[in-house]
């Protein structure tokens, strides 16, 4: 918190990915203000809008802060800092969001002597939550506050889930809403306990990704939301490891977006793709990496090395005389599966991208050719099974969709689909093998055991062995 407002200071640290995620999810909704000093401090108390405890504001509010001093003139030390235990007491070392040096008879707003009045603008930098302000006084007296930032209120809202490599949910993890074209912060707020987060935005199109306390950010998101609007469905891996980070641009300087970029070293691969602004980054466990441009003519390969703590960042590549190809791939039931992926082909290489931004959407940075896609979803059969795109320099080609229908599920020999094998299956599937019927979709899918496409005697035999117990 300063003068111009929550992370307006110079000295406000930067809540990165080792600083952002500290705090309790904003469960609590109120803003409690209370001191934890002894009454001999000079320092004695604080009001904010001239309330005392409990006191509530919200990102974007303005904002006046009052509180005493020891003496007319003196200077009182302010710190703004996540509340890492909940316990209302500040500690060294806790994610600062924001200081300031507030004095008696400056830039004061109140004229009265050892009384300090200063105005605040609650900024986006900041995220919801409890903190510790933290004041010590030119005489040495300290007093310590605790505080709920809440979010604020919009009719719009970003949800999804965001887990760890390990599917399971990380703890103290921030939903980063950002302003696409200079990273300015718009929005933010807390995935919850089972990995599930919301967050209420402005309307527009938005960078999305998360930042964690002892890991990394995730991929970004580029997330559009229209006035009224609920975008569900968007998904984050939150990666650990050490970051490999840097930009594609091409020779004029403009970002390429959708390349693919491949990490290899230490017995793993890791690929992904450059945001909208050419931005990548990869998270990989010490040690030494070849990183390099797939799906283009001329590669490039950068050796990095990274150690605990120790990033490699600004590892960039210049990449010039590529286009795009891009579409979506949605479900017949509506929606997209995020686990969707696309497999792209030329010749012999083959590449995979995954279907999993905003409304199942994917694209690719590509040498200029012809190319074979295949999108891949486990259970499910695509429409059309595949597409070829040609990709010319500069060009993108667009459209190229697929729908995606869920195969039936199905019990190996269970053809009347009543969840058992018996001797009614039996029969159905004798008269199918003997051209007595034809058999349905659902019939052959449960009834060819042997997986030659059509269910003959052999399957027969299987079936009723099945029925009578003598096969599983």
């Amino acid at each position: 918190m300063s003068a111009r407002g929550f992370g307006a200071s110079p000295t406000r640290a930067d809540l990165s990915a080792a600083h952002a995620s500290i705090v309790l999810a904003a469960a609590c909704l109120v803003l409690i203000l209370s001191t934890a000093c002894s009454p001999a401090n000079a320092v004695t108390w604080a009001k904010v809008n001239g309330k005392s405890a409990p006191v509530t504001f919200s990102i974007g509010d303005d904002i006046v802060l009052t509180l005493d001093c020891a003496a007319e003139g003196n200077t009182v030390r302010m710190t703004f800092a996540l509340d890492l235990n909940g316990d209302g007491k500040y500690q060294e070392g806790e994610p600062v969001d924001t200081t300031a040096t507030l004095v008696d008879q400056d830039q004061d707003a109140d004229p009265t002597p050892r009384l300090i009045a200063v105005p605040f603008h609650v900024n986006p930098s900041t995220p919801p939550g409890p903190y510790v302000g933290h004041f010590v006084d030119d005489d040495g007296s300290v007093l310590d506050l605790t505080a709920t930032v809440l979010p604020a209120k919009y009719p719009q809202s970003i949800s999804g889930k965001a887990l760890g490599e390990d599917g399971k949910p990380v703890p103290t993890t921030l939903v980063w809403v950002r302003n696409p074209d200079n990273n300015d912060e718009v929005a933010s707020n807390w995935v919850g306990p089972d990995g599930s987060f919301t967050v209420e935005v402005p309307a527009g199109t938005f960078k999305v990704h998360t930042e964690t306390f002892n890991g990394v950010d995730s991929l970004p998101r580029l997330v559009t939301v229209r006035s009224g609007e609920s975008v569900t469905g968007i998904t984050f891996v939150v990666r650990s490891g050490v970051l490999i980070s840097g930009t594609v641009k091409d020779s004029s300087d403009a970002p390429v977006a959708y390349a693919l970029l491949q990490a290899e070293g230490n017995g793993l691969k890791r690929q992904v793709q450059s945001f909208v602004d050419g931005t990548y980054s990869f998270a990989v466990p010490p040690g030494d990496y070849s990183v390099s441009l797939l799906a283009v003519q001329d590669p490039g390969t950068v050796v990095v090395t990274v150690a605990e703590g120790q990033p490699a960042r600004n590892t960039d590549f210049v990449l010039d005389g590529t286009g795009r190809m891009e579409g979506k791939v949605t479900l017949a039931s509506g929606g997209f599966d995020p686990t969707t992926i696309v497999r792209i082909s030329a010749g012999s290489s083959v590449f995979e991208v995954s279907a999993s931004d905003q409304g199942g959407a994917y694209a690719l940075a590509a040498a200029p050719g012809d190319y074979k896609l295949v999108p891949v979803l486990a259970n499910a059969t695509a429409e059309p099974a595949d597409r070829t795109a040609t990709v010319a320099a500069g060009k993108v080609a667009s459209g190229l969709d697929f729908v995606l229908t869920s195969k039936p599920t199905v019990v190996p020999g269970d053809l009347d689909g009543n969840g058992q094998v018996t001797i009614a299956d039996t029969t159905v599937a004798l008269r199918i093998a003997v051209g007595l019927r034809n058999a349905t979709p659902q019939e052959l899918a449960a009834g060819d055991i042997n997986q030659n496409g059509k269910v003959d005697v052999a399957d027969v035999t299987r079936i009723l062995r099945k029925a009578v117990g003598l096969e599983a």
